[in-house]
Protein backbone atom coordinates (compact mmCIF):
# COMPACT_ATOMS: atom_id res chain seq x y z
CA UNK A 1 0.00 0.00 0.00
CA UNK A 2 2.94 2.65 0.49
CA UNK A 3 4.33 1.94 -2.94
CA UNK A 4 0.67 2.96 -4.10
CA UNK A 5 0.46 6.06 -1.79
CA UNK A 6 4.04 7.27 -2.78
CA UNK A 7 3.03 6.75 -6.80
CA UNK A 8 -0.15 8.34 -6.26
CA UNK A 9 1.01 11.59 -4.44
CA UNK A 10 3.69 11.47 -6.99
CA UNK A 11 1.25 12.05 -9.93
CA UNK A 12 -0.31 14.42 -7.64
CA UNK A 13 2.84 16.54 -7.89
CA UNK A 14 3.55 16.21 -11.66
CA UNK A 15 -0.41 17.33 -12.20
CA UNK A 16 -0.14 20.37 -10.34
CA UNK A 17 3.00 22.12 -11.74
CA UNK A 18 2.30 23.43 -15.26
CA UNK A 19 5.77 24.54 -15.88
CA UNK A 20 9.32 23.47 -14.88
CA UNK A 21 10.64 24.46 -11.59
CA UNK A 22 13.12 26.94 -11.39
CA UNK A 23 16.11 28.08 -8.25
CA UNK A 24 18.34 30.18 -7.61
CA UNK A 25 21.17 29.63 -5.19
CA UNK A 26 21.29 31.99 -1.98
CA UNK A 27 24.35 32.23 0.57
CA UNK A 28 22.35 33.43 3.60
CA UNK A 29 21.53 30.45 5.21
CA UNK A 30 24.06 30.33 8.19
CA UNK A 31 24.34 27.84 11.08
CA UNK A 32 23.79 28.83 14.55
CA UNK A 33 27.93 29.37 14.80
CA UNK A 34 27.08 31.75 11.66
CA UNK A 35 28.46 29.00 8.70
CA UNK A 36 27.29 29.54 5.36
CA UNK A 37 25.35 26.50 4.02
CA UNK A 38 26.45 25.61 0.90
CA UNK A 39 24.12 23.94 -1.75
CA UNK A 40 20.91 25.90 -0.53
CA UNK A 41 18.94 27.07 -3.19
CA UNK A 42 15.24 29.25 -3.20
CA UNK A 43 12.09 28.29 -5.36
CA UNK A 44 11.64 31.01 -8.32
CA UNK A 45 8.74 29.84 -9.88
CA UNK A 46 5.39 28.84 -8.77
CA UNK A 47 4.60 26.23 -6.50
CA UNK A 48 2.20 23.48 -6.44
CA UNK A 49 -1.30 24.36 -5.32
CA UNK A 50 -3.88 21.62 -3.62
CA UNK A 51 -7.59 21.78 -3.30
CA UNK A 52 -8.80 20.70 0.38
CA UNK A 53 -10.57 17.75 -1.09
CA UNK A 54 -6.87 16.47 -2.21
CA UNK A 55 -5.50 17.30 1.11
CA UNK A 56 -7.99 15.43 3.07
CA UNK A 57 -7.50 12.27 0.32
CA UNK A 58 -3.20 12.98 1.31
CA UNK A 59 -3.75 13.02 4.88
CA UNK A 60 -6.36 9.76 4.91
CA UNK A 61 -3.55 7.61 3.13
CA UNK A 62 -0.95 9.08 5.53
CA UNK A 63 -2.88 8.04 8.33
CA UNK A 64 -3.68 4.80 6.64
CA UNK A 65 -0.17 3.68 5.28
CA UNK A 66 1.97 5.26 7.65
CA UNK A 67 0.48 4.39 11.30
CA UNK A 68 -1.15 6.97 11.64
CA UNK A 69 0.87 9.57 10.32
CA UNK A 70 -0.81 13.07 10.22
CA UNK A 71 -0.16 15.83 7.28
CA UNK A 72 1.25 18.94 8.92
CA UNK A 73 1.91 21.17 5.43
CA UNK A 74 1.32 20.43 1.93
CA UNK A 75 3.74 19.23 -0.69
CA UNK A 76 6.19 22.27 -1.80
CA UNK A 77 8.98 22.26 -4.11
CA UNK A 78 10.21 25.48 -2.13
CA UNK A 79 11.85 23.33 0.40
CA UNK A 80 12.95 19.86 1.28
CA UNK A 81 13.85 17.43 4.70
CA UNK A 82 17.07 18.96 5.33
CA UNK A 83 15.78 22.86 4.81
CA UNK A 84 13.12 22.13 6.83
CA UNK A 85 14.99 19.98 10.00
CA UNK A 86 17.91 22.35 10.59
CA UNK A 87 16.78 25.84 9.04
CA UNK A 88 12.78 26.64 8.91
CA UNK A 89 12.28 24.84 12.06
CA UNK A 90 14.13 27.32 13.51
CA UNK A 91 12.42 30.11 12.07
CA UNK A 92 13.98 30.65 8.82
CA UNK A 93 12.66 30.47 5.69
CA UNK A 94 11.55 28.22 2.87
CA UNK A 95 15.00 26.74 1.02
CA UNK A 96 15.83 23.55 -0.44
CA UNK A 97 19.33 22.62 0.95
CA UNK A 98 21.23 19.85 -0.42
CA UNK A 99 20.01 20.23 -3.88
CA UNK A 100 23.29 19.30 -5.67
CA UNK A 101 24.93 17.17 -2.83
CA UNK A 102 24.28 14.62 -0.11
CA UNK A 103 26.30 16.28 2.81
CA UNK A 104 25.49 20.00 2.59
CA UNK A 105 23.62 19.73 5.98
CA UNK A 106 26.66 18.31 7.81
CA UNK A 107 28.03 21.69 8.52
CA UNK A 108 25.04 21.86 11.29
CA UNK A 109 27.41 19.38 13.46
CA UNK A 110 30.59 19.71 11.82
CA UNK A 111 31.21 23.38 12.62
CA UNK A 112 29.81 22.67 16.27
CA UNK A 113 26.97 24.02 16.10
CA UNK A 114 25.09 21.00 16.90
CA UNK A 115 26.54 18.15 19.07
CA UNK A 116 26.19 14.47 19.09
CA UNK A 117 23.51 13.18 21.88
CA UNK A 118 21.59 9.65 22.73
CA UNK A 119 17.83 10.01 20.70
CA UNK A 120 16.69 10.91 24.36
CA UNK A 121 18.17 14.21 24.16
CA UNK A 122 17.80 14.63 20.58
CA UNK A 123 16.21 17.58 18.76
CA UNK A 124 17.43 16.91 15.06
CA UNK A 125 17.59 13.11 13.61
CA UNK A 126 20.16 12.49 10.78
CA UNK A 127 18.86 9.65 8.88
CA UNK A 128 21.65 7.17 7.45
CA UNK A 129 23.60 8.84 4.45
CA UNK A 130 21.88 6.25 2.21
CA UNK A 131 18.76 7.46 2.81
CA UNK A 132 19.91 11.07 3.04
CA UNK A 133 17.13 12.53 5.38
CA UNK A 134 16.72 14.89 8.16
CA UNK A 135 13.77 15.34 10.93
CA UNK A 136 13.02 17.22 13.98
CA UNK A 137 12.22 14.86 16.86
CA UNK A 138 9.20 16.03 18.78
CA UNK A 139 9.18 13.39 21.53
CA UNK A 140 9.84 10.10 22.28
CA UNK A 141 7.39 8.46 20.26
CA UNK A 142 6.99 11.53 17.04
CA UNK A 143 9.11 12.46 14.46
CA UNK A 144 8.62 15.49 12.09
CA UNK A 145 10.07 15.41 8.80
CA UNK A 146 9.52 16.95 4.78
CA UNK A 147 9.67 13.79 2.65
CA UNK A 148 11.33 15.85 -0.46
CA UNK A 149 9.25 17.58 -2.58
CA UNK A 150 5.58 15.91 -0.78
CA UNK A 151 4.63 16.42 2.16
CA UNK A 152 5.75 17.55 5.78
CA UNK A 153 4.62 14.56 7.88
CA UNK A 154 4.27 14.15 12.02
CA UNK A 155 4.81 10.42 12.13
CA UNK A 156 6.57 7.77 13.85
CA UNK A 157 10.41 7.01 13.66
CA UNK A 158 10.63 4.82 11.20
CA UNK A 159 7.29 5.16 9.24
CA UNK A 160 8.86 6.66 6.58
CA UNK A 161 9.40 6.07 2.85
CA UNK A 162 11.48 3.31 2.14
CA UNK A 163 14.25 5.19 0.44
CA UNK A 164 15.49 7.25 3.36
CA UNK A 165 16.64 3.69 5.32
CA UNK A 166 14.58 4.04 8.56
CA UNK A 167 15.90 0.94 9.63
CA UNK A 168 19.53 1.42 9.04
CA UNK A 169 21.48 3.84 12.00
CA UNK A 170 20.30 7.28 12.68
CA UNK A 171 22.56 9.96 14.45
CA UNK A 172 21.08 12.70 17.10
CA UNK A 173 22.03 15.99 17.42
CA UNK A 174 20.73 18.83 19.43
CA UNK A 175 21.89 22.63 19.57
CA UNK A 176 25.16 23.22 21.10
CA UNK A 177 24.07 24.65 24.48
CA UNK A 178 25.19 28.71 24.63
CA UNK A 179 27.61 29.21 27.35
CA UNK A 180 29.64 32.02 28.98
CA UNK A 181 33.24 32.21 28.55
CA UNK A 182 35.83 34.59 30.11
CA UNK A 183 38.15 35.02 32.77
CA UNK A 184 37.49 32.67 36.02
CA UNK A 185 39.66 34.88 38.35
CA UNK A 186 39.60 38.15 37.33
CA UNK A 187 41.13 41.41 39.14
CA UNK A 188 39.38 44.15 40.70
CA UNK A 189 39.27 47.15 38.88
CA UNK A 190 40.30 45.31 35.23
CA UNK A 191 38.16 45.66 32.20
CA UNK A 192 37.24 42.39 31.57
CA UNK A 193 35.09 40.45 28.37
CA UNK A 194 32.77 38.02 28.78
CA UNK A 195 31.31 36.40 25.60
CA UNK A 196 27.98 33.88 24.56
CA UNK A 197 29.16 31.16 22.84
CA UNK A 198 26.88 29.45 20.52
CA UNK A 199 24.55 31.98 20.33
CA UNK A 200 21.43 31.17 18.39
CA UNK A 201 20.62 33.73 15.11
CA UNK A 202 17.45 35.87 16.61
CA UNK A 203 18.55 35.49 20.18
CA UNK A 204 18.60 39.09 22.41
CA UNK A 205 20.86 39.45 25.27
CA UNK A 206 20.13 41.47 29.00
CA UNK A 207 23.12 41.48 30.68
CA UNK A 208 23.08 42.05 34.24
CA UNK A 209 25.33 41.27 37.44
CA UNK A 210 26.00 41.04 41.33
CA UNK A 211 25.95 44.77 42.67
CA UNK A 212 29.33 44.69 42.42
CA UNK A 213 29.57 44.40 39.03
CA UNK A 214 29.17 47.76 36.47
CA UNK A 215 28.60 47.46 32.62
CA UNK A 216 30.68 48.84 30.39
CA UNK A 217 30.08 48.45 27.09
CA UNK A 218 28.08 45.50 25.27
CA UNK A 219 24.18 45.71 26.30
CA UNK A 220 22.47 43.40 24.02
CA UNK A 221 25.10 41.81 22.02
CA UNK A 222 26.73 38.62 22.66
CA UNK A 223 30.18 40.01 24.03
CA UNK A 224 29.73 42.32 27.50
CA UNK A 225 32.72 44.56 28.73
CA UNK A 226 32.47 44.77 33.00
CA UNK A 227 34.56 45.91 36.03
CA UNK A 228 34.31 44.68 39.29
CA UNK A 229 34.72 46.75 42.60
CA UNK A 230 35.04 44.54 45.96
CA UNK A 231 34.67 41.56 47.38
CA UNK A 232 35.94 38.34 46.68
CA UNK A 233 32.75 36.45 44.59
CA UNK A 234 31.20 38.07 42.08
CA UNK A 235 28.33 36.83 39.21
CA UNK A 236 27.54 38.03 35.76
CA UNK A 237 23.93 36.70 34.21
CA UNK A 238 22.46 36.51 30.89
CA UNK A 239 19.31 36.32 29.80
CA UNK A 240 18.43 35.11 26.29
CA UNK A 241 15.26 35.52 24.93
CA UNK A 242 14.02 35.31 21.52
CA UNK A 243 14.85 32.12 19.47
CA UNK A 244 15.65 30.71 22.78
CA UNK A 245 14.60 31.55 26.19
CA UNK A 246 16.88 30.80 29.12
CA UNK A 247 19.34 32.42 31.73
CA UNK A 248 22.68 31.63 31.61
CA UNK A 249 25.06 33.11 35.17
CA UNK A 250 28.98 32.41 35.52
CA UNK A 251 30.16 33.08 39.11
CA UNK A 252 33.48 33.85 39.25
CA UNK A 253 36.42 34.71 42.15
CA UNK A 254 37.76 37.84 42.40
CA UNK A 255 41.84 38.17 42.64
CA UNK A 256 42.07 41.24 44.87
CA UNK A 257 45.92 41.12 45.16
CA UNK A 258 48.84 39.17 46.67
CA UNK A 259 50.58 39.93 49.94
CA UNK A 260 53.43 38.22 50.77
CA UNK A 261 55.40 38.76 54.17
CA UNK A 262 58.96 38.09 54.72
CA UNK A 263 61.08 38.20 57.75
CA UNK A 264 64.25 38.28 57.61
CA UNK A 265 67.39 39.09 59.88
CA UNK A 266 65.98 41.92 62.37
CA UNK A 267 62.58 43.07 60.11
CA UNK A 268 59.62 42.16 57.90
CA UNK A 269 59.99 42.65 54.21
CA UNK A 270 55.57 43.46 53.02
CA UNK A 271 54.60 43.63 49.47
CA UNK A 272 51.37 44.14 48.27
CA UNK A 273 50.51 43.59 44.67
CA UNK A 274 48.03 44.73 42.46
CA UNK A 275 48.31 45.72 38.94
CA UNK A 276 44.93 47.75 37.91
CA UNK A 277 45.28 50.00 41.74
CA UNK A 278 45.79 53.41 41.82
CA UNK A 279 46.87 53.56 45.56
CA UNK A 280 46.80 51.34 48.93
CA UNK A 281 45.77 52.05 52.27
CA UNK A 282 47.70 49.73 54.86
CA UNK A 283 46.65 49.59 59.05
CA UNK A 284 49.82 49.32 60.67
CA UNK A 285 49.70 48.61 64.88
CA UNK A 286 51.98 47.53 67.15
CA UNK A 287 54.87 47.78 64.74
CA UNK A 288 57.73 50.30 63.58
CA UNK A 289 57.11 51.56 60.03
CA UNK A 290 59.05 54.19 57.70
CA UNK A 291 55.70 55.56 57.12
CA UNK A 292 54.52 55.58 60.77
CA UNK A 293 51.99 53.60 61.94
CA UNK A 294 47.99 53.46 62.18
CA UNK A 295 46.00 53.54 59.00
CA UNK A 296 47.62 55.05 56.31
CA UNK A 297 45.21 56.16 52.87
CA UNK A 298 45.94 55.82 49.36
CA UNK A 299 50.02 55.43 49.74
CA UNK A 300 51.78 55.08 46.31
CA UNK A 301 53.66 51.85 47.14
CA UNK A 302 53.08 48.92 47.97
CA UNK A 303 56.31 47.94 50.03
CA UNK A 304 56.77 48.63 53.25
CA UNK A 305 59.62 47.60 55.92
CA UNK A 306 58.85 47.19 59.14
CA UNK A 307 60.07 46.33 62.41
CA UNK A 308 58.43 43.31 64.44
CA UNK A 309 57.61 44.08 67.85
CA UNK A 310 59.32 41.73 70.38
CA UNK A 311 57.19 40.43 72.99
CA UNK A 312 53.64 41.08 70.93
CA UNK A 313 52.31 37.92 69.71
CA UNK A 314 49.86 37.29 66.71
CA UNK A 315 49.76 40.95 64.97
CA UNK A 316 48.85 41.13 61.60
CA UNK A 317 49.08 43.30 58.53
CA UNK A 318 46.30 44.69 57.15
CA UNK A 319 46.06 46.24 53.29
CA UNK A 320 43.61 47.22 51.03
CA UNK A 321 44.19 48.81 46.85
CA UNK A 322 41.79 51.11 45.93
CA UNK A 323 41.09 53.10 42.23
CA UNK A 324 38.56 55.39 41.18
CA UNK A 325 36.73 55.22 44.38
CA UNK A 326 36.32 51.48 44.28
CA UNK A 327 38.28 49.11 47.44
CA UNK A 328 39.24 45.89 47.22
CA UNK A 329 38.79 44.11 51.23
CA UNK A 330 41.12 44.38 53.47
CA UNK A 331 43.42 41.55 52.72
CA UNK A 332 45.03 40.40 56.52
CA UNK A 333 48.08 38.65 56.60
CA UNK A 334 48.91 37.15 60.42
CA UNK A 335 52.53 37.93 61.17
CA UNK A 336 54.44 35.79 64.51
CA UNK A 337 56.44 38.06 66.41
CA UNK A 338 57.35 35.72 69.17
CA UNK A 339 60.13 35.99 70.98
CA UNK A 340 62.31 33.67 73.41
CA UNK A 341 61.63 34.18 77.12
CA UNK A 342 64.20 33.02 79.70
CA UNK A 343 62.21 30.93 82.68
CA UNK A 344 64.87 29.68 84.55
CA UNK A 345 68.92 29.16 84.78
CA UNK A 346 71.29 28.53 87.49
CA UNK A 347 72.81 31.96 87.68
CA UNK A 348 75.23 31.06 90.18
CA UNK A 349 77.87 28.52 89.23
CA UNK A 350 80.15 26.25 91.67
CA UNK A 351 83.02 25.86 89.95
CA UNK A 352 83.56 22.36 92.84
CA UNK A 353 81.08 20.97 90.56
CA UNK A 354 80.00 19.25 87.06
CA UNK A 355 76.85 21.40 86.84
CA UNK A 356 76.59 22.62 83.64
CA UNK A 357 75.38 25.94 82.24
CA UNK A 358 71.76 26.24 81.43
CA UNK A 359 69.16 28.04 80.05
CA UNK A 360 65.23 27.43 79.91
CA UNK A 361 62.94 28.89 77.19
CA UNK A 362 59.60 29.27 77.80
CA UNK A 363 59.28 28.17 73.59
CA UNK A 364 61.89 26.57 71.85
CA UNK A 365 60.73 27.86 68.40
CA UNK A 366 57.81 30.53 66.99
CA UNK A 367 55.17 28.23 66.32
CA UNK A 368 54.13 29.96 63.18
CA UNK A 369 54.77 27.44 60.93
CA UNK A 370 58.21 27.71 60.01
CA UNK A 371 60.02 24.22 59.54
CA UNK A 372 63.67 25.41 59.18
CA UNK A 373 67.04 25.06 60.76
CA UNK A 374 67.09 26.32 64.24
CA UNK A 375 70.08 28.04 66.19
CA UNK A 376 70.82 29.86 69.41
CA UNK A 377 73.12 32.46 69.45
CA UNK A 378 74.35 32.74 72.88
CA UNK A 379 76.08 36.77 73.69
CA UNK A 380 78.08 37.61 77.36
CA UNK A 381 76.98 41.75 76.85
CA UNK A 382 77.79 42.37 73.27
CA UNK A 383 79.96 39.20 72.97
CA UNK A 384 79.05 36.47 70.71
CA UNK A 385 79.96 33.30 73.41
CA UNK A 386 78.65 30.33 71.61
CA UNK A 387 76.25 29.35 68.69
CA UNK A 388 74.30 25.70 69.61
CA UNK A 389 71.61 23.79 67.74
CA UNK A 390 69.43 23.36 71.36
CA UNK A 391 68.38 25.80 74.34
CA UNK A 392 71.58 25.53 76.13
CA UNK A 393 75.38 25.88 76.19
CA UNK A 394 77.64 22.96 75.33
CA UNK A 395 80.57 24.22 76.85
CA UNK A 396 81.50 27.73 78.23
CA UNK A 397 83.73 30.58 78.94
CA UNK A 398 82.32 33.01 81.46
CA UNK A 399 83.70 36.32 82.60
CA UNK A 400 83.78 37.84 86.02
CA UNK A 401 81.19 40.50 87.34
CA UNK A 402 77.37 41.33 85.67
CA UNK A 403 76.86 40.82 82.25
CA UNK A 404 73.40 41.08 80.32
CA UNK A 405 72.74 37.61 79.20
CA UNK A 406 70.79 37.50 75.10
CA UNK A 407 69.89 34.76 73.22
CA UNK A 408 69.48 35.31 69.74
CA UNK A 409 67.11 32.90 67.64
CA UNK A 410 67.90 31.90 64.19
CA UNK A 411 65.22 29.99 62.01
CA UNK A 412 66.02 30.36 58.47
CA UNK A 413 65.39 33.94 57.75
CA UNK A 414 63.80 34.02 61.15
CA UNK A 415 65.21 36.60 64.23
CA UNK A 416 63.98 37.05 67.49
CA UNK A 417 65.95 37.46 71.01
CA UNK A 418 65.36 38.10 74.43
CA UNK A 419 68.09 39.57 77.47
CA UNK A 420 68.22 38.97 81.17
CA UNK A 421 70.71 39.92 83.68
CA UNK A 422 73.35 37.57 84.63
CA UNK A 423 76.44 37.55 87.40
CA UNK A 424 79.07 35.06 86.79
CA UNK A 425 81.97 33.86 88.41
CA UNK A 426 85.24 34.08 87.26
CA UNK A 427 85.69 30.77 85.86
CA UNK A 428 87.17 29.79 82.89
CA UNK A 429 86.19 25.48 82.33
CA UNK A 430 84.81 23.55 79.31
CA UNK A 431 83.03 20.70 79.72
CA UNK A 432 81.43 17.20 77.37
CA UNK A 433 78.81 16.76 79.80
CA UNK A 434 75.98 15.16 78.39
CA UNK A 435 72.82 17.66 79.27
CA UNK A 436 70.09 14.97 78.40
CA UNK A 437 68.40 15.91 82.01
CA UNK A 438 67.59 19.84 80.90
CA UNK A 439 66.39 18.75 77.86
Amino acid sequence: MRRIFIIWLCFILHYNVNIAQTYVQVTNVKTPKGSTVQDVYSLTSSDATYSSSQLAAIAADLSDNYNGAELIDAPSYKYNCHGYAWHISEGGNKVWIGKETVTAEDIYWTDGSYIEVTESEATKVSYHQSGNHSAIRLNSTWYQSKWGANVLVKHHPNDVPPSYQPSMTKKYYKLQPPTISGPDNPYSFQQITYTINNLPAGTTVTWSGSSNVSMISGQGTSQVTISICGAHLATLTATLTGTIDTILSKEFLINNGNLTVVPQVGYINVEFSHPYAQCYDWNIYNFISEKGSGTIICDSSGILTLEPPYGVEGESIQVRAQSNGCYTPWLVQNVHTWHPEIDSFNSYLNPMTAEPFWVNLVEPAPDDGKTGSIQYYWYFGDTLFEITDEPYIHSYTWPCGDYNLSVVVHIDDYEASTTTDFWGMCIHRSSSTALADYK
